[in-house]
């Protein structure tokens, strides 16, 4: 059995923690989600009602696969339907080597947030870590402005000159460590 490290970070949060964490993975995984149908004009919402068709999940299974998938329904008007479209977006990414462990079809229908959470991370995993420094490093920077919202982060350089967006990254790491970066001074910088 494997411990999935997403998984793993959820089980050591408090309970109100926990929930700021969720939300947080939840609006970095849509941006994601959002940035791979850009090309396809789709744009989703709710990471968890809006793959829940399978519509949304094989349109983005296909951009990231850049190959059609055959069986899926356009349009899904019953339980069934939604089940074979997320079946056939499922079959797709475990053939190109997307470990899908403890997920089916009906996890994503029901709405599972944790779970569908748990595959977009999967797909991350997949096809963000072939991708080029270009599209890594404004991947890396949409997750930073969601962990960190209030440094408003855009660049790797001056925005981290005066060491509070570094000091405020530490403390989402590890809560405590820097309660007190939003009072610090930018004029000292050193300190």
């Amino acid at each position: 059995m494997e411990v999935d490290p997403y998984v793993g970070r959820q089980t050591s949060l408090n309970k109100r923690d926990h929930g700021q964490w969720l939300q947080i993975q939840r609006n970095t995984f849509t941006n994601w989600v959002n940035e791979g149908l850009r090309t396809r004009g789709i744009v989703i919402q709710d990471i968890r009602t809006d793959l829940s068709d399978g519509v949304n999940l094989v349109a983005l299974v296909e951009a990231l696969t850049r190959h059609r998938i055959s069986g899926a329904v356009a349009r899904p008007s019953n339980q069934y339907q939604k089940l074979q479209n997320i079946t056939v977006a499922l079959e797709a990414v475990s053939r190109d080597g997307v470990k899908i462990v403890n997920i089916d079809s009906s996890d994503i229908v029901a709405c599972n947030l944790k779970l569908v959470l748990a595959l977009v991370w999967q797909l991350v995993l997949k096809y963000q870590v072939g991708l080029s420094t270009t599209q890594n490093r404004a991947w890396i920077l949409l997750w930073l402005k969601a962990v960190v919202p209030d440094c408003s982060i855009s660049n790797f350089t001056t925005d981290w000159n005066d060491g509070i967006a570094l000091h405020a990254l530490l403390d989402f790491c590890k809560p405590g460590i820097s309660p007190n970066w939003r009072q610090m001074d930018r004029m000292n910088s050193a300190e």
